[in-house]
């Protein structure tokens, strides 16, 4: 079973978002998502939109090429893209989108709660001495001290959820 930190560069890749060229540190350090909070219900919505992407995934793996060409173009103006610029992108795919507002949600929120979760996950792995301090940042925001706690106060779904996107990430392989 492949590690969670894999599990999030799967995640973070599936969802069109220019890790290569930004790195993980600096999507964790956008304003935007380091002011989002997460819930349990935004954590649950992520794993029923994961699963559906998945499954368009299995249906047209043309599809998701597509997207990291389109990254891989806009990411060559040499500064992080924007999480609106990313979520424009993500737009522009009526499949993509027809799955996310058929979750009940945007692509502006589908990033910004895979990305504060990315965060979250990484200062959690941190604190139980899994991950070096250098792996990411400490968390400064009032939102992401908020996100670090709602993953440590709640272990058992946290846990869940972690599972299931694991498990999805083994269907993809």
């Amino acid at each position: 079973m492949p590690s969670f930190m894999t599990l999030l560069v799967l995640l973070l890749s599936l969802m069109a978002l220019p890790v290569a060229a930004q790195g993980g540190a600096a999507a964790r350090q956008d304003a935007e998502v380091m002011n989002y909070r997460l819930s349990m219900e935004k954590l649950q919505k992520l794993v029923e939109v994961q699963r559906a992407l998945i499954e368009l995934n299995k249906k047209d793996p043309k599809l998701f090429e597509m997207i990291d060409q389109e990254r891989a173009a806009k990411a060559k103006n040499g500064a992080p893209l924007t999480t609106a610029e990313r979520a424009a992108m993500i737009d522009q795919n009526p499949e993509v989108k027809r799955v996310l507002t058929s979750k009940g949600t945007t692509a502006r929120e589908w990033l910004l709660t895979a990305e504060a979760m990315a965060d979250a996950w990484v200062a959690h792995e941190i604190n139980k001495g899994e991950l070096s301090p250098e792996s990411g940042p400490p968390p400064v925001t009032a939102a992401q001290k908020a996100n670090l706690a709602l993953i440590e106060n709640n272990q058992a779904e946290w846990q869940k959820i972690q599972a299931e996107l694991e498990r999805l990430t083994d269907d993809m392989e």
